[in-house]
């Protein structure tokens, strides 16, 4: 029975040759869509709207929204002040009513 088993080892260990990995190409989506700080901000905003939970990033949101001057938003220094209220914002209804605010205080999109 000795040479059976050697020829059962070999044939398990040779399978994965055999049956190889299927074929190397691979359809992958290339991105087409740009970083956009504005819509960084946006999804923010969103998250925090739908949730009423802060996370860390409230801390980096005043210098995302700085940072859309230069995607030609111009109510960038009323959108800190609001972005820093919100920051202080104590209960999740308000921070859900101060994120909607601040989403509707945005433009659709940056010039």
């Amino acid at each position: 029975m000795r040479p059976y088993s050697s020829i059962l080892v070999l044939a398990l260990a040779a399978t994965p040759l055999i049956v190889g990995c299927g074929t190397a190409e691979q359809d992958i989506p290339v991105g087409t869509n740009e970083f956009s700080q504005l819509q960084s901000v946006r999804e923010s905003l969103e998250r925090y709207a739908q949730t009423g939970q802060l996370d860390s990033g409230i801390e980096l949101l005043p210098s995302q929204i700085e940072g859309l001057t230069e995607e030609g938003v111009e109510n960038v220094e009323e959108l800190k002040q609001a972005a820093t209220e919100l920051a202080g914002a104590n209960s999740a209804a308000e921070v859900k009513k101060q994120a909607q605010a601040l989403l509707e205080k945005l433009p659709a999109s940056a010039t």
